[in-house]
């Protein structure tokens, strides 16, 4: 009877994934599940440091070629950025600045729910010039932080 009742309220909790036409969309019963696991991953990202932290993910790109990725320093940018030091953040990854828009935009467009706000984000988002934007610097700022890092 227990394990029932655990299933039961477990899977009013799970998230749907259903795909359509190469599309993701989330369906969720508690939209407030995905708030708590966001202040979840807050909460640990401010109290532990990344640098001191044995157990956060290390960066496959820069285990297989030694090159810094253009998103390495993300989890000490977050750490730094929720600690309230916004300089220093931004000196573990300077294109995080000018990237963490458009990736808020796409985070935010998966998670909507089909309606007409989410079709006028998936213009922006799916837009292929600001996408060729972004790819381009993503592409130019992993030579020049790794070219500057060579030549330090």
């Amino acid at each position: 009877m227990l394990s029932v009742v655990l299933e039961c309220k477990v899977t009013n909790y799970l998230l749907i994934f259903s795909i359509f036409a190469g599309d993701i969309h989330i369906k969720m019963k508690k939209k407030w599940l995905i708030a708590i696991i966001v202040f979840l991953i807050l909460a640990v990202y401010t109290y532990i440091d990344p640098v001191e932290c044995g157990w956060m993910p290390l960066c496959p790109f820069r285990r297989i070629t030694g090159w810094n990725c253009p998103f390495c320093g993300s989890q000490r940018f977050l750490h730094d950025i929720l600690l309230g030091h916004p300089i220093q953040a931004i000196v573990h990854n300077y294109y995080l600045v000018l990237a963490l828009p458009y990736l808020v935009l796409v985070m935010l467009r998966i998670v909507m729910q089909p309606s007409k706000r989410r079709r006028q984000l998936s213009r922006v988002v799916e837009n292929r010039f600001v996408f060729a934007f972004y790819l381009i610097t993503m592409v130019v700022w992993l030579f020049i932080r790794n070219i500057l890092y060579l030549c330090a």
